[in-house]
This record gives structure tokens, C-alpha cells and sequence, in this order.
């Protein structure tokens, strides 16, 4: 491991996922826009933006791999709750869980642009999203 130095694997894989959307937000988001992706933390450090994580992590979540469905369930329920103006997607879960999301009828999300890694939606906000008024 040390020869390797497996301790920088991660943080390696976080940045090159996030890079992408770090430069996409800086450059095409409002100071005021909330965005919620998987890489909050990162996004908000490096872009200045308010993020929320599009991910939860529930106990069950750690004895059971999140299913493509559970994702989309939690998504939705984000998108209803906090709002964000855009969700940026680095993962697998996410991106799938918004393409449904903006496949629904009416949909909850429009593509904005496939990133080099990602990918970037924008919510829908015609009227209210299911369950608020």
C-alpha cells in the first residue's frame, strides 16, 4: 500500500469525478443557486455554490448496496423538499435516478449538458412537484 500510496486512491477517484462539475458550476451557476450532487462538499468548496447531497445513508444502506429505484425514490423526495435549481450527477445512482426523474410525466427534470464525467439537470419548476402545494 505504501508504495502504491493507496491512501491517495479515493480522494483521487472524488476529484476527478467532481472536476467536471466544479468547472460546469463556476462557470454556468448563479452565486444564489442551490445544486444538489454527490460531491457537495468538493462543489461547494471549490465553486463557492450552496449544495445539498443527493445520496442519504441510512443504516440499511450499509448492510444493502442502494438500488437504481431507492435512488430515484430519494431524489424525488429532495427535489420536493429543498428544491435545488440543478442536480449534478458524478455517479452511476444518480444519474440514473435523475434520467427518470426526467422521464416522468410531467417530468422533475430536464438535461442541461453530459459533462466529460457527469452529467447536469436542471428542475423543472412549473407548478408545484407532487406532494407540495
Amino acid at each position: 500500500g505504501f508504495a502504491q500510496r493507496s491512501w491517495t486512491t479515493a480522494p483521487r477517484l472524488f476529484a476527478s469525478r467532481a472536476t467536471p462539475l466544479v468547472d460546469w458550476a463556476r462557470r454556468a451557476t448563479q452565486p444564489g443557486d442551490l445544486l444538489a450532487t454527490d460531491d457537495d462538499a468538493l462543489i461547494h468548496l471549490y465553486s463557492g455554490r450552496k449544495t445539498i447531497p443527493v445520496a442519504t445513508f441510512t443504516p440499511q444502506e450499509y448492510l444493502h448496496g442502494q438500488s437504481y429505484d431507492f435512488a430515484t425514490e430519494q431524489l424525488e423526495v429532495l427535489l420536493r423538499d429543498f428544491r435545488p435549481r440543478y442536480v449534478l450527477c458524478g455517479s452511476p445512482h444518480c444519474a440514473v435516478a435523475a434520467s427518470k426523474l426526467q422521464k416522468r410525466e410531467p417530468p422533475l427534470l430536464r438535461l442541461v449538458t453530459p459533462l466529460e464525467r457527469g452529467v447536469v439537470y436542471e428542475s423543472v419548476r412549473t407548478g408545484s412537484l407532487p406532494g407540495r402545494p
